[in-house]
């Protein structure tokens, strides 16, 4: 039995200053790069397209949700790399939309590229409290009125650097300051943190047909605990994927990637929860769609490796 919207609004009520506008959480993020560090743009040599979708706490109505879309490629010269992302975060009654354009200069070195990189665009933060049940229908504050949207600018830097052996990167998705006040309380009910973002990772070469890869990525904020996602996949046969990651405290993640042809691959994650909510909340999935169109002249990093 789904736990009603009405119960998890009081709890998004309460905790909206602590989360509201903050950066959605992804468990295949190193397949889904560009939304992390803009500088990633142009990283797979040839033009990738990726859609990602993921359902947290699915045995409540209205749990958060993420939908995912970006399009990377390289210059003809491989040394820009440009992209587009679209990134849609919805909690309840709140979302945020995302629309961001990506570059980043590539500069050869060290057998790969080190690239730097800027992300700039808009974000639409919508808050619709008509949407509540309540138990008095005058009450104002969730009547038709009291919807409200916000239109914000968000830019943000980001460096990647990437050789057969090694990726590690660096970045601050959104570094511009906004603060959101209530139209209805006029109290301030959410202040942006700068977030930033250290990932990385490295191949190892087990045997012909098996490739390893640790990887982690690490989000930091001034108001919040440091987060940390710690991965080990396989790569069997240059075919398929399989691997976990270990979230302390938070969670376990078991996730599978397959090449069903050399330009389609199909993702899958798996969140088990940790925490003592797990019973009430439920699991979290995530589905990820990569294509990739190969017509770079030349392949300085393997797609399926990076």
């Amino acid at each position: 039995m789904k736990v009603r919207l009405l119960h998890i609004v009081l709890l998004i009520v309460l905790a909206l200053p602590a989360f509201a506008q903050q950066d959605p959480m992804y468990s295949q993020y190193m397949f889904n790069r560009l939304v992390l560090n803009p500088a990633y743009a142009g990283a797979r040599a040839q033009m990738s397209v990726v859609a990602l979708a993921r359902r947290q706490w699915i045995d409540i109505e209205g749990g958060p949700r993420s939908e995912t879309f970006s399009v990377h490629t390289p210059t003809a010269d491989e040394r820009h790399g440009l992209g587009f992302t679209v990134v849609n975060d919805r909690v309840g009654f709140t979302s945020n939309t995302s629309v961001a354009f990506n570059y980043a200069y590539r500069i050869p070195m060290g057998g790969g590229n080190l690239a730097l990189g800027l992300n700039f665009g808009m974000n639409s933060y919508w808050v619709r409290l008509s949407e509540v049940a309540t138990w008095d229908p005058g009450d104002n504050a969730f009547n038709n009125g009291a919807d409200f949207q916000r239109w914000q600018f968000v830019a943000g830097p980001g460096v990647y650097f990437q050789n057969q052996q090694f990726y590690l990167g660096a970045s601050a998705p959104n570094i511009v300051p906004h603060r959101l006040y209530d139209p209805f309380y006029e109290e301030l009910i959410s202040a942006d943190r700068v977030h930033y973002v250290f990932l990385g990772g490295v191949m190892l070469k087990l045997s012909r047909n098996i490739d390893f890869r640790p990887s982690f990525t690490l989000r930091a904020t001034r108001t919040a605990p440091l987060g940390v996602d710690l991965s080990a996949a396989f790569l069997l046969k240059d075919r398929l994927w399989v691997g976990a990651s270990f979230r302390p405290g938070n969670a376990w993640v078991f996730m599978t990637e397959i090449f069903l042809t050399k330009m389609i691959r199909l993702g899958y994650a798996y969140d088990y929860s940790l925490t003592e909510a797990r019973s009430l909340f439920g699991n979290t999935h995530e589905l990820m769609l990569g294509i990739d169109f190969g017509f770079a002249r030349t392949k300085i990093i393997s797609p399926k490796l990076f």
